[in-house]
């Protein structure tokens, strides 16, 4: 049941500076957060709402909060349901937000589960499997598999041992080599994973964009971010902070995740630490409150068909939205009796026509020939 799960969080109610502050500047994002101060009201705030951001933190994410609120209202956003942080034990912390992230799916929200030390991409996962499957999950990360498994190394173990019926597709976005173990690279490309470089979005970052589309779940490491942004810890490259909100822009417009985890804000972090993490945030909810909802296949009147053939006999479809500009290909492997879509860039279009199948488009024939699966689709439940 949501309520008890909603029983053992720390619901904060708002403090005397929030609701000053909220009353005086009423374009700020404070007026339109939800602080319920009880578990029925938690419950009653998310009946009532439909794609909403919903925020859990951790302990190192409640300073975040003011920095947070005191930011620019976004008015064409539902409200941020904030259901405080996190139970102080520990043990429990799995369990809670395997459920959370379940429930809030089928009610159709969006959970930010910002602050936590350790990656909870794992329970995420978990959370997500009850209600879809062959999951698709991108990573915004430095590296992985040389961490301690308490700080991020269970997901390598995931990408590497995980069943392929239950992660489809997963993407390391923003690594870089030098913190990112061979076997894990090799775990990656064996079961035909996406790889993008630190170096492949420092050249265009919206490429990166169809990665969101196409995935259920999204990590965000702030040690993705060079240490002169995000002083932190030291890893002397790494994106910039702009980059890593037009990211965040990014995750939180596609439309399929469901649930983002920012984590790796330690609790001794600065002023300037907190104010970005506030801001990525800020992008992901207005991410969240630009999503439109269409698809080929559910809003066809919204795309534009073209065909492109790349060799005798083989056509390559795509469909570009006439509102956003977002593109889409079909796949229809020959082991497949039925035709699916799958998100791609507008760079893929020009690869199509210049007589070259777009990487994409192989890398997600192999996977599929390799799984015997497609992703499911918006119209398929």
């Amino acid at each position: 049941m949501l309520i008890q799960t909603l029983q053992q969080l720390q619901l904060t109610p708002p403090d005397q500076a929030h609701a000053q502050r909220t009353a005086a500047h009423g374009l700020s994002l404070g007026a339109r957060v939800e602080l319920p101060h009880s578990a029925p009201q938690a419950l009653q705030l998310l009946e009532a709402q439909r794609d909403s951001a919903v925020m859990l933190s951790e302990s190192p994410g409640m300073a975040m909060r003011e920095h947070l609120y005191s930011l620019a209202d976004i008015r064409s956003a539902p409200p941020l349901i904030d259901l405080g942080a996190l139970p102080l034990d520990i043990a429990m912390r799995p369990a809670i937000v395997d459920q959370l992230v379940g429930e809030l799916d089928k009610m159709g929200h969006t959970l930010l589960l910002v602050g936590a030390e350790r990656n909870p991409a794992p329970y995420m996962l978990q959370g997500l499997k009850t209600r879809r499957n062959s999951l698709s999950m991108c990573a915004i990360s430095h590296g992985m598999g040389l961490e301690p498994p308490d700080l991020g190394g269970d997901l390598s173990e995931i990408v590497e041992n995980v069943d392929d019926k239950l992660l489809h597709d997963f993407c390391l976005m923003g690594h870089q080599v030098y913190y990112t173990s061979a076997h894990t690279l090799q775990a990656i490309r064996n079961k035909h994973f996406d790889l993008i470089r630190l170096g492949q979005i420092r050249a265009d970052h919206r490429d990166a964009e169809p990665t969101f589309r196409g995935s259920d779940a999204v990590s965000i490491d702030l040690r993705a971010v060079r240490a002169s942004d995000c002083p932190c810890h030291f890893q002397p490259n790494g994106l910039h902070a702009e980059e890593i909100c037009q990211l965040a822009r990014y995750a939180g417009g596609a439309d399929r995740v469901a649930a983002i985890a920012l984590h790796g804000l330690p609790s001794d972090a600065s002023a300037q630490v907190h104010s970005l993490a506030a801001q990525i945030v800020w992008h992901l909810i207005e991410g969240i409150s630009l999503r439109r909802h269409e698809h080929p296949t559910t809003t066809p009147s919204r795309f534009k068909r073209f065909i492109v053939s790349t060799s005798p006999g083989t056509d390559l479809i795509f469909y570009r939205s006439n509102q956003a500009n977002t593109w889409w290909m079909e796949l229809h492997p020959a082991i497949q009796e039925k035709t699916t879509l799958i998100p791609c860039s507008p760079a893929d279009y020009t690869q199509a026509c210049q007589q070259a199948p777009p990487e994409r488009w192989l890398r997600s024939i192999s996977r599929v020939q390799r799984n015997n699966s497609l992703p499911k689709q918006p119209n398929e439940g």
